[in-house]
């Protein structure tokens, strides 16, 4: 009986944790339960797309926390259908609150919670076409699962990662037909092609957006000019299986219990809010041998390229410091945002620096890199740099697809802007200065001082540990703990010798 018991359970829950599929679609014909379409023409050989937004999706009710999105297309070709810069052939995203599709792409796509993306890249970026990426950003704040504001650094997973670690032309023959996949789980989100794995971005938690829309095409496309789902494809068997799981969980603030009502001290906040300006920023640009002469744009992408800051020196105790820029309205700003890096040489000059004269800047990144959108602000903790006394950084990417951002020559208002979060000064004791407790002449003898060596007349009080910085005063009188503990001790003798009488005549 407990044999077949137990088979009965495993049964059970192989069948709940295998795979199962969502989509099955041979895009053949215009009518498929559960997809909805804009644009392109079906026949017995596919769907093949014919617009620069042509797109078809699918929006599936279930938290895949592991899914495989797999279809086969034909006719890529470089120079051929891949004329434009991005084309984003398949994206998988969380579907926002009230919207429907086609989604649009400000703000339910650009600032999606639970975002992932192939792109293939066109003849119109140079040195790029037929490369292919995936990039993914996961930061689930909550609905409406989209967000104008940057994603905090401690919500934000997520990455890019190009085609064998390469952004060059990974090989497209038009006459063949690729078996593209797209897969995630246990921390991984993989790009493929037949079967073979091309790149691999880690996440941390899960990625599992509830309900979750798998499209082909893209929101994105024709926002720019060169922005476009590329025409002549043709796609078929659209297969989505997935493990159904539990939605990823939001990262919103910590829940802080109620300290009761605020008693008003009179005193002033301890702690102040700031904005500094940037004082010098720049480009600078190892294709060029002199310095950047666009002052309105700041660009980093290239192994050979990186922008420049400079902020006015911090004054204060610095509790939090939070760098934020503002990518270009110019499809080119899309890509990858680039990290932080430590300046600590601020002799260079913004008119005068190049390439080959500017400062080293710490081998530490800050921030992680994540995919940027044009028009968007874009922040970084540096509050650990800005601390240390850091006040220039380096933006450098490791995404030669970088991103362009606005220079205080271009707009003041969204120019680099470094928020300082400053706490009070430091209360800890100037060594140099004796407190009121030690100003007395150091030949007078204190008749409290504790023989044990510690500050005369003073304790140090356990609450101390907590962050109180207490301290209790000592008696200068010697504690009467000895005369306490003798009748004690005597109390503690007369009862041991009765409990012994009393046992002794219960033997008897």
């Amino acid at each position: 009986m407990r044999r077949g018991l137990a088979v009965v359970v495993l049964m059970l829950w192989s069948a709940r944790a295998s795979a199962a599929d969502y989509v099955n679609d041979p895009l053949t014909a215009p009518g498929f339960a559960g997809r909805g379409q804009s644009g392109g023409a079906f026949s017995p050989s596919g769907w093949t797309t014919t617009g620069d937004t042509d797109t078809v999706w699918y929006e599936l009710a279930d938290a895949l926390e592991t899914a495989s999105v797999e279809y086969e297309v034909s006719g890529v070709s470089v120079g051929g259908s891949l004329v434009g810069a991005d084309h984003d052939v398949l994206c998988v995203y969380q579907a926002t609150t009230g919207s429907t599709e086609p989604s649009p792409y400000a703000p339910d796509f650009r600032n999606n919670d639970f975002k992932v993306f192939t792109r293939i890249f066109g003849t119109a970026e140079p040195g790029r076409g037929g490369a292919i990426k995936v990039e993914l950003h996961i930061c689930p704040r909550g609905a409406p699962w989209h967000h104008d504001t940057p994603c905090p650094d401690t919500c934000y997973t997520g990455g890019l990662a190009y085609a064998n670690g390469s952004d060059k032309d990974i090989g497209w023959d038009p006459a063949k037909t690729y078996r593209m996949g797209l897969r995630w789980g246990a921390g991984k989100m993989i790009l493929s092609r037949d079967g073979a794995d091309l790149s691999t971005i880690a996440y941390t938690g899960t990625y599992a957006p509830q309900p979750v829309r798998v499209r082909l095409g893209s929101p994105r496309h024709k926002v720019g000019s060169t922005e476009a789902m590329p025409k002549g494809l043709t796609f078929k068997n659209l297969k989505v299986t997935g493990t159904a799981g539990t939605m990823t969980k939001t990262c919103g603030a910590p829940v802080v219990p109620d300290a009761g009502p605020t008693v008003d001290t009179g005193a002033p906040d301890a702690s102040t809010s700031s904005e500094l300006d940037v004082l010098q920023d720049v480009t600078v640009d190892g294709n060029i041998s002199g310095v950047s002469p666009d002052v309105n744009d700041l660009a980093t992408g290239v192994s050979n390229e990186a922008i420049l800051l400079m902020f006015p020196a911090v004054s204060g105790t610095v509790k939090r410091a939070i760098l934020r820029m503002h990518t270009t309205s110019s499809p080119s700003a899309a890509g990858g945002s680039g990290g932080v890096h430590a300046v600590s040489d601020t002799s260079w000059s913004e008119t005068t620096v190049t390439w080959a004269t500017k400062p080293a800047w710490g081998a530490t990144k800050i921030g992680p890199e994540r995919s940027v959108d044009p028009d968007q602000d874009v922040e970084w903790d540096v509050t650990s740099l800005v601390a240390g006394g850091t006040r220039a950084f380096a933006i450098v990417s490791t995404d030669s697809n970088g991103s362009h951002y606005l220079s205080k020559e271009a707009d003041k208002a969204r120019a680099p802007k470094l928020r300082l979060e400053l706490g009070p000064p430091s209360t800890t004791p100037d060594a140099s200065v004796p407190d009121d407790a030690s100003r007395q002449d150091a030949s007078t003898p204190d008749a409290g001082a504790p023989s044990d060596g510690s500050a005369g007349g003073f304790l140090n009080d356990e609450r101390a540990e907590e962050g109180c910085g207490c301290r209790a005063p000592r008696t200068s009188s010697t504690p009467p703990w000895p005369w306490l503990a003798l009748p004690l001790l005597l109390l503690r003798r007369s009862l041991r010798r009765s409990l012994r009488r009393r046992q002794s005549s219960i033997g008897a």
